[in-house]
Order: C-alpha cells, then sequence, then structure tokens
C-alpha cells in the first residue's frame, strides 16, 4: 500500500519549475494540493502504484497552471494552430480531439495530458460484466 502524503517543500523539490515562492505563493501550492485531492485519491492504494505520488504532483502541477493562467487574465483559447491570416490577424484553432470532458480539461496543460498519458498506460482495465455469457446464468 502507498500513502501520498505532499508538502509543499516535496512538491517544489520535485517540480522546480513551481520553485519561484513570489509566482507560486507556498498557499496556492497548497490550496492545490488539497484541491488535487478531489481528482486523486492521495490515501491508501491497494495495487502496485509506485506512480501514485507523481500523478499527484503532475495533477498539483496542472492545476497551478490554470489557477496561474486565470489569475493574470489569460483568457486565450487552446488548441492546435491550423490557419492563420496576417492582414486584418485571423487565426484558427482544432480543438484537440478528445473523448470527454475529463479528457479535454486535462490537454489544457502539458502537466494534465503527462497525467492523462500516465493514467491511461497504468491504470488497470475496467471491470466487464454482461453479454451473452452473463446473461444465459441469469435465465
Amino acid at each position: 500500500m502507498v500513502d501520498v502524503i505532499l508538502t509543499v517543500d516535496d512538491f517544489r523539490q520535485s517540480m522546480p519549475q513551481f520553485s519561484d515562492d513570489t509566482k507560486y505563493p507556498d498557499e496556492m501550492v497548497d490550496l492545490s494540493i488539497d484541491r488535487a485531492g478531489y481528482y486523486i485519491n492521495g490515501g491508501k492504494c491497494t495495487c502496485p502504484c509506485n506512480w501514485r505520488g507523481y500523478a499527484y504532483k503532475l495533477m498539483v502541477a496542472h492545476l497551478l497552471t490554470i489557477s496561474t493562467k486565470v489569475m493574470s487574465g489569460d483568457t486565450s483559447a487552446n488548441g492546435r494552430i491550423t490557419s492563420t491570416t496576417i492582414d486584418k490577424i485571423s487565426v484558427s484553432l482544432d480543438v484537440p480531439q478528445t473523448k470527454n470532458e475529463l479528457d479535454y480539461w486535462l490537454s489544457l496543460t502539458p502537466y494534465g495530458l503527462e497525467y492523462l498519458a500516465l493514467l491511461k498506460s497504468k491504470a488497470p482495465a475496467g471491470i466487464y460484466s454482461g453479454g451473452k455469457r452473463y446473461y444465459r446464468l441469469l435465465r
């Protein structure tokens, strides 16, 4: 079993790009650590998931990045540039192709994308129940 207990100092040491305590005050990092717990259960993990701590840090970094953008007034669109125009300035974006809103939200930062890739490569597959055999057992 793995317990994820993350402190501000641990986070800053693992993610040095967030070491600027003027841009990322301790209170802001601590709040993001708390908020990350809503998305990732940082408590007991019954699977052999030594990657859980890193996933937690990626979620904190994702939340910090989004918070920083919002606080700075950056409301720019996200997506891949598909076309541009110089005169009269025009830019067309291709929204990331995602299966659901969570995947889209995670695609808004590089940390969210890395978290999503980690999750998809390490998370156990869903439980399958049903199908013809299951149906026959019920009859």
